[in-house]
């Protein structure tokens, strides 16, 4: 399972995203990190998703959310 597919509402731990260089790094400073748990919340309207950080909400595509597994899910 990916952070794209994971259900609305329930806390999720994130696995090492797919990514590599800046846009690893962007996502590391947003906190989305290998380890970190984060919410989904509920999508964009280009698909994408906002994510629970904390007390911070950050938008992620759709594309970056399909590249972030999750710690557990199949």
């Amino acid at each position: 399972m990916n952070l794209d597919s994971a259900p609305p509402g329930q806390p999720v731990t994130l696995d090492h995203p797919d990514v590599t260089g800046a846009k690893a790094r962007r996502l590391a400073e947003m906190g989305l990190r290998s380890g970190s748990t984060v919410t989904p919340l509920y999508r964009t309207a280009g698909g994408g998703r906002v994510v629970g950080v904390g007390a911070t909400r950050v938008a992620v595509a759709r594309t970056v959310l399909a590249r972030m597994g999750l710690h557990g899910r199949g």
